[in-house]
């Protein structure tokens, strides 16, 4: 026992001498000029998709972090495209936002969510980038509320059905009515719902959205001959993408048939990252050849190996980072973001933010320890990928608890922070 508390201790001290070794950054305001993090520019080299992460949802010091580092990203490094873990739906009237249209104040106009989401400031700084550069694409690349409901996806393609061909609202309708009996603000909320659901109802839906789909399309040339025109094309392919988007939440919860309570949200969040995994591929087919994307999401989704919540048994996910990985090679990049608070703002059922929970000592083989005994009081950008001394680093922090996986594996680097301010754009 005396052995294995040694071999801990050493592992942290071989890891904290790595972070000791690390950039640290002399601010992290937006506003200030972006040289100290040369550093970065070395780590994401040619890379096409740069993905930074956080280890908690709703924390200033992430947001304002991710903030300089997208800055350096597109100003100097060229980065066009900003996808974030957000709705593919919601992203596109926050695309046009983002890009100059309207004024300052519409954000919370465009969908009320935004202010929860604890990216308000994020957004508000991209829109200012655009403004004053050549303009950034915004996309989301999730399903909507994170998985608890297809209601977003359906709303947009009603509208555009009953402009071009309302024969198919019957349709439509039906699926909605179905959708809303279990419609919630996460996954976590929506899942149990969604099982209360007769299987012939669970069918139904599957098959109205994918019968829907069809008809969509076998007919699209009849849409397109009474205006055929660039715009025309365009309000097609949205309402496509947003039923795509419907039915890939659909898929969420159909993955979760048949299994075990204990293994469904396991299950759920594999194909949520599949899906998120897919809109970047998307993405990457359809962008000019000298696109690059920056890729907002939880530490958790971009990590590159699989995702586990315990150290050994319990279930194991595969989130998007592991696919971008496998299919993108030395062009992901993966930068994950972390703390050393005693504190840390906790997510509701429902997705939006509760009070700070409080959290105990950093476990011995953690990043966060290493962290602590390096003493870095400041925020700290540390090269992983590779590193043989992070070799016994094993856990980072995931919300409240721990993610679980050899940490030179699952990120290229990963920067800490050592305070975990809840945002000041969310409301408790």
């Amino acid at each position: 026992m005396n052995r294995g508390v040694r071999t801990r201790s050493s592992v942290t001290n071989r890891a904290a001498v790595v972070l000791a070794r690390g950039t640290r950054l002399g601010s992290t305001a937006s506003d200030v000029a972006t040289d100290d993090l040369e550093a970065l520019q070395e780590i994401v080299g040619g890379a096409r998709v740069v993905a930074l992460g956080e280890s908690a949802h709703f924390v200033r010091e992430f947001t304002e972090v991710r903030a300089r580092l997208t800055r350096l990203l597109m100003e100097r490094l060229g980065f066009t495209v900003f996808a974030h873990e957000f709705s593919v739906t919601a992203g596109f009237a926050l695309d046009s936002w983002i890009r100059g249209t309207g004024t300052n104040e519409d954000l919370n106009d465009i969908r009320s969510d935004i202010t929860r989401s604890g990216a308000a400031a994020l957004f508000r700084q991209l829109r200012e980038h655009n403004i004053a550069h050549v303009p950034a694409r915004f996309v989301g690349i999730d399903v909507p509320e994170a998985g608890g409901s297809l209601l977003p996806a359906l709303a947009p393609v009603r509208d555009y059905l009953a402009n071009v061909d309302p024969g198919l609202l019957p349709r439509l309708d039906a699926a909605t009515e179905l959708a809303e009996r279990f419609a919630a603000g996460s996954a976590m909320t929506a899942i149990p719902a969604w099982h209360s659901l007769d299987a012939s109802e669970q069918d139904a839906l599957t098959a109205a959205l994918a019968r829907l789909r069809a008809l969509m399309h076998s007919r699209a040339p009849i849409y397109l001959e009474r205006e055929n025109t660039e715009a025309a094309r365009d309000r097609f392919d949205r309402a496509a993408v947003h039923l795509d988007t419907a039915i890939g939440a659909d898929h969420l919860f159909g993955s979760t048939n048949g299994l075990p309570a204990n293994e469904q949200m396991a299950a759920a969040i594999s194909l949520r990252d599949r899906f998120m995994a897919g809109t970047v591929f998307t993405l990457l087919d359809h962008a000019d050849p000298g696109d690059r994307i920056v890729l907002v999401a939880h530490n958790t989704h971009i990590q590159k190996t699989p995702l586990r919540y315990a150290p050994e048994a319990g279930p194991t996910m595969v989130p998007m980072g592991q696919h971008l990985a496998r299919a993108l090679g030395e062009d992901y990049v993966a930068i994950g973001l972390t703390h050393t608070a005693d504190s840390v703002p906790q997510v509701r059922s429902d997705g939006s933010v509760a009070e700070p929970i409080a959290l105990g000592p950093p476990l011995p083989t953690s990043i966060e320890a290493a962290a602590d005994t390096a003493g870095l009081a400041y925020p700290t950008l540390v090269r992983t990928r590779n590193e043989c001394g992070l070799d016994g680093v094993d856990r980072i922090r995931a919300q409240s608890g721990w993610s679980y996986g050899r940490l030179a594996d699952a990120f290229d680097a990963v920067m800490t922070v050592p305070t975990a301010t809840t945002e000041t754009d969310v409301a408790l």
